[in-house]
């Protein structure tokens, strides 16, 4: 909102419109963003980080020759970065005719110049363009150290810890038994609004929301983390009983 009203009170300030572009991509407006990013590069925004927003959204609608050519720029105006690279070699396939540019991404993955998430992107990048190639090896080995610096950036020194992981699912399986569910069916906020599209990664879940969001009335919420983050509100796992209070204040606030 706070966006919104600063490209309502400066229409033609380039970085309050790649604010609320930026903003918009990270909610899934795609078509929205691609608009006022083609407004603040026409309003003269030199800035790479409009390009890079700007081949995300033609990226996103399938635009992919416009996209393409929005990172390029954005390499163009900063060499010396990670994720136009990186969305480069994901919008269209690397030949023989790329080297020159895959030895630059080699060249600045291994120079420590750029921060760690620069870096993990430069490498998923390489990672693409080498099996591009053909070269698989080399690409699981760029894969490999994105991955790792992933790992560092997210956990840190923790070690994965799989018998706690193990039983954190067997502590679930035991408390939300069916009886368990149906005994407390009437507590959370009554509204039907939500429509829930669940299963396993891979099982056709987001297919399902794009035929849903075909209805007049339904939109698309994307994977919302709404309830990863808060689903203890209503549950003491001590005692393993519901908290009806809890329950219910955090359903209000989803469907709000």
């Amino acid at each position: 909102e706070v966006a919104a009203f600063a490209v309502q009170l400066a229409p033609k300030n380039a970085v309050a419109k790649l604010l609320l572009a930026r903003i918009l991509l990270e909610d899934g407006q795609a078509a929205e963003a691609d608009r006022l990013l083609q407004d603040a590069i026409q309003l003269g925004s030199t800035d790479p980080q409009a390009f890079s927003l700007l081949g995300t959204s033609a990226q996103a609608i399938g635009r992919l020759d416009d996209a393409v050519a929005a990172f390029e720029k954005a390499i163009a105006l900063s060499p010396d970065q990670g994720y136009a690279y990186f969305a480069l070699t994901n919008s269209r396939k690397m030949t023989a005719d790329d080297a020159a540019m895959i030895e630059k991404m080699q060249f600045l993955a291994q120079s420590g110049k750029l921060p760690p998430k620069q870096t993990s992107f430069l490498y998923y990048g390489i990672g693409k363009a080498q099996e591009d190639l053909g070269n698989y090896e080399a690409a699981i080995t760029a894969w490999d150290r994105a991955n790792e610096i992933e790992y560092e950036l997210k956990f840190g020194d923790r070690v994965f810890d799989p018998e706690n992981y193990a039983d954190s699912f067997d502590r679930t399986i035991r408390q939300f038994t069916r009886s368990f569910v149906s005994k407390n069916a009437e507590v959370g906020n009554p509204s039907t609004d939500p429509i829930f599209v669940v299963g396993m990664m891979r099982s056709g879940t987001t297919l399902i929301e794009q035929i849903l969001t075909c209805h007049a009335k339904v939109g698309s919420g994307g994977e919302q983390p709404f309830w990863v983050d808060n689903w203890r509100a209503g549950l003491n796992e001590t005692r393993g009983t519901i908290d009806p209070e809890g329950l219910n204040a955090a359903a209000s606030r989803y469907v709000e």
